[in-house]
């Protein structure tokens, strides 16, 4: 959506499966808190499902450091309201969160804990606005959602495969709808 509405779209991203996925024609590694662009390189940031992994005043401050004066940082988060997978999937996916526990950083976005990464860093006041939407998605695409969560991305690559494995066990369906609520977050630069 972005390369369709921006006359150029830079993605930063760390993991090289995820960069090599991304139709940004400047795509560069690089994390919150180091990113390869110089000073007031850009007009905005835009960070989706991502912030809570990074939600820290060295990563609010590299974000400042590469937005232009009045530049705007977006953030968004997708809540599930319901959808079409199996109650076994979702069992197994309450389990992984349990196991998890402190590890994931997940619970820093709905604790609201992330708004605290901006106190004196320049942003002016967060806004904010809901939107419902649909996600069709067909079975791989549904096992890759969930092996994206951070209660499965955080795991070792063994543990991964495993927890893969049991997903498509449990997804035999080709098509899944998935009902969201999109949350979304901006504040300017100062």
């Amino acid at each position: 959506s972005l390369l369709e509405r921006f006359a150029h779209v830079t993605a930063v991203e760390p993991d090289d499966e995820m960069r090599a996925a991304n139709p940004a024609d400047d795509t560069r590694a690089g994390t919150a808190e180091s990113i390869p662009l110089d000073a007031d390189a850009v007009d905005a940031v835009f960070v989706a499902e991502a912030f809570h992994w990074f939600c820290d005043p060295p990563a609010v401050r590299e974000i400042a450091r590469v937005l232009r004066p009045g530049g705007t940082l977006v953030l968004l988060w997708n809540r599930t309201t319901g959808d079409t997978a199996s109650a076994s999937v979702h069992e197994l996916m309450e389990l992984l969160r349990q196991e998890a526990g402190d590890r994931v950083k997940r619970n820093r976005y709905f604790s609201g804990e992330w708004r605290s990464a901006f106190a004196g860093s320049g942003f002016g006041p967060i806004e904010e606005a809901t939107f419902e939407h649909e996600h069709v998605l067909d079975r791989p695409g549904l096992v890759s959602y969930f092996m994206s969560q951070s209660t499965v991305a955080s795991r070792q690559a063994d543990e991964q495969a495993g927890i893969r494995g049991e997903l498509e066990r449990l997804i035999p369906e080709e098509r899944h709808v998935r009902h969201l609520r999109a949350e979304v977050f901006w504040t300017r630069l100062g």
